[in-house]
């Protein structure tokens, strides 16, 4: 498995939201999801809260409900990480755009389950996902945006009937949620919280700041890896032309090819993916902003879990298993393949491309087998798209009508 063995994992991103009509695109390389028999028994819970009761003391959110499809999307559909099947969405809100709403309808499509997003609906739900998760070798992945507080060291994130004033009564305790988590088999647990956000055009509670207090109390939980979008006292942005958080945006970018690939084995992993969300949200803050949002990462076990595969990794790789193949193929006794035919097989792998491309590396790919046959078959293959065809001529005697 290329999973690794995890116990708990907390995946934090804190953006307390202002707003910023920013200008960039997306940037990524193509990604292959990881192995079907991998991913089969991973669970996913995405929640996006952006309206709650009108007497909640709690403005409205502009970008939840995005980030919580963009996630759920991006994890059930593109990387296929989790089995639409086995996954949960709920939102709060009626701010999806047209493509929000596309990919919504497709994750419904492909069997996305549907949860609400009061106190005792996302409880009920963790505990069913937690009750659910039978594989011991799997992950279950949360993803929660919406406000989020501290109050007397605990951690609390606010549901739809969530109430500003009454955090304790009405919050979601984060320790609930670890304890009710720590039920499931799988030894992989990612909760990706995108929490305290303030709303950029209602009031708000606060400067919008990463308050030192709330970053303690994650600090103290037990066996987590945090990710935080800003560091104390700092703010985190979002960007209308992104149409999510700043640091989200970049993340996304991040899994879908744009992070650094490890070169041993062509996945992508969360640390490299956290490092260059962490990068870009710098960059992005201190020329668009002049001040800094700097994210950070705790949980050094964390950053070795494989996200996807690069499509460009994996073809160099077969194309070096290829000339590996072709060299054993002419260094074989009495080998078909001589060295003329040899160079130019090599030479058409850097300058091939395409479905041409695939069908040559398929063809070499038969040459595992390590027989003679195999070798004339790929010689006689190798002939007919490569030698030219001799020209028909008209049969002796044969007059073209006038």
């Amino acid at each position: 498995m290329i999973i690794q063995n995890l116990k708990y994992l907390l995946f934090f991103i804190l953006p307390f939201s202002l707003l910023y009509p920013g200008q960039r695109g997306l940037r990524v390389a193509p990604v292959t999801p990881l192995p079907v028999q991998e991913t089969a028994g991973n669970f996913g819970i995405f929640v996006g809260v952006a309206q709650f009761d009108q007497e909640s003391g709690l403005p409205e959110l502009r970008y939840t409900e995005e980030d919580a499809v963009a996630l759920a999307y991006l994890f059930c559909r593109e990387v296929a990480l989790i089995p639409a099947k086995n996954a949960w969405i709920g939102l709060s809100g009626k701010h999806l755009s047209a493509d929000s709403s596309r990919k919504l309808q497709e994750l419904r499509n492909a069997g996305i389950n549907e949860t609400g997003t009061r106190k005792l609906d996302l409880l009920r739900t963790v505990r069913r996902v937690s009750h659910l998760s039978s594989d011991p070798d799997s992950m279950i992945l949360l993803t929660m945006a919406t406000h989020g507080f501290e109050l007397n060291g605990r951690v609390y994130l606010m549901p739809s009937n969530g109430d500003g004033y009454f955090v304790n009564e009405s919050g979601v305790p984060f320790q609930t949620i670890q304890e009710t988590l720590q039920m499931a088999k799988a030894n992989k647990r990612v909760i990706i919280m995108d929490a305290c956000r303030e709303s950029p055009y209602s009031e708000t509670r606060g400067s919008g700041q990463a308050p030192e207090e709330l970053m303690q109390a994650l600090r103290r939980s037990e066996g987590v890896a945090v990710i935080s979008s800003a560091s104390t006292g700092e703010l985190s942005w979002e960007s209308e032309d992104f149409g999510h958080g700043v640091f989200t945006h970049y993340f996304i970018e991040g899994v879908k090819g744009a992070a650094e690939i490890d070169r041993r084995s062509g996945v992508i992993k969360l640390g490299a993916v956290s490092k260059y969300a962490s990068r870009m949200t710098l960059d992005w803050s201190s020329k668009t902003k002049s001040i800094r949002q700097t994210p950070w990462f705790e949980g050094e076990l964390a950053r070795d879990i494989p996200l996807a595969i690069s499509k460009a990794f994996d073809l160099e790789y077969r194309k070096e298993i290829a000339r590996i193949l072709l060299r054993n193929a002419r260094n074989s006794n009495e080998s078909p393949l001589d060295s003329q035919n040899y160079s130019a097989v090599t030479k058409a792998l850097d300058s091939w491309s395409g479905s041409q491309l695939e069908e040559l590396l398929n063809q070499i790919d038969l040459l595992n087998g390590d027989t003679s046959q195999l070798r004339r078959n790929f010689v006689l293959y190798w002939r007919s798209k490569t030698e030219p065809k001799p020209e028909t001529s008209p049969t002796k005697g044969y007059r073209p009508p006038f």
